[in-house]
């Protein structure tokens, strides 16, 4: 495994990012080796930073924000999710 290549030397230090969870989910390597995640990330922002980017892509293209193909799915989740 690429992740576990080489971690056991001295130890590792920190991970960054989101390690695989073979990797994440062994704490006994994960202590024998001294390595400490520094952050998993959290996919939900990392889907809203793309649908921002994909929008402002979008309109940057020279296109309007009315043609974009998700639109009438995204307003219909915005209605559902309205108390």
């Amino acid at each position: 495994m690429p992740w576990r290549d080489g971690l056991g030397k001295g130890g590792l230090g920190k991970l960054r990012g989101n390690p695989p969870p073979e990797v994440r989910n062994d704490p006994p390597f994960l202590a024998t080796t001294g390595a400490r995640i520094l952050m998993l990330g959290n996919p939900i922002f990392a889907m809203a930073v793309k649908a921002i980017y994909d929008s402002l892509k979008h309109l940057h293209d020279g296109r309007a924000l009315a043609d974009r193909p998700d639109r009438e799915e995204c307003l219909q989740q915005q209605r559902d999710s309205m108390p």
